[in-house]
């Protein structure tokens, strides 16, 4: 091969690496922004999110799960999921919920709380627990459920009342 022809492709080789790290630091660029906003979707929720990789790892542990369950984030992220919690913490074996495929909503009862319970496998990654707080919800439920009853209750003791009057008439 000449030295010319060599310089040409040397060139067209300097040419294409420049074209490809301009590529590069733009995709670099584009993920970090991403990685940045689902960060802060992550952070911001409202509900508790955590998720466990199927080595068991706590990879996730949002600010909200750390408030649902008493525990401090730092404490938490990074830690191996049995050196934190008993396998059936959530209600459920996290050791087979790593191991198969299927979503779930469980009922969990934590420090005078009732938390709603979702959990999504992702293949191959781990498990998705999603945990949000209901105990209003409930109580809400609850007193409606009475107000229902005295309702009845009171419509039940009119009729009576009138039953027992039109013969007294």
């Amino acid at each position: 091969m000449s030295e010319k022809a060599l310089q040409e492709a040397f060139a067209l080789f300097s040419k294409e690496t420049a074209r490809l790290e301009k590529s590069y630091h733009s995709l670099k660029g584009e993920y970090q922004k991403l990685h940045e906003k689902l960060e802060s979707i992550v952070t911001h929720i409202s509900e508790g999110l955590v998720f466990v990789t199927v080595e068991g790892t706590l990879s996730i542990f949002n600010r909200a799960a750390a408030d649902l369950l008493d525990l401090s984030q730092k404490d938490i992220l990074g830690k191996s999921y049995s050196d934190i919690f008993s396998d059936t913490f959530f209600g459920f074996s996290m050791r087979e919920g790593l191991k198969q495929s299927k979503h779930s909503l469980l009922t969990l009862n934590h420090n005078d709380r009732e938390l709603a319970l979702s959990t999504s496998s992702v293949p191959e990654k781990g498990l998705l627990l999603l945990l949000r707080d209901v105990t209003d919800l409930r109580r809400l439920e609850q007193a409606v459920d009475r107000n229902d009853r005295l309702r009845e209750l009171g419509e039940m003791a009119a009729t009576l009342a009138h039953e027992i009057r039109n013969p007294l008439g």
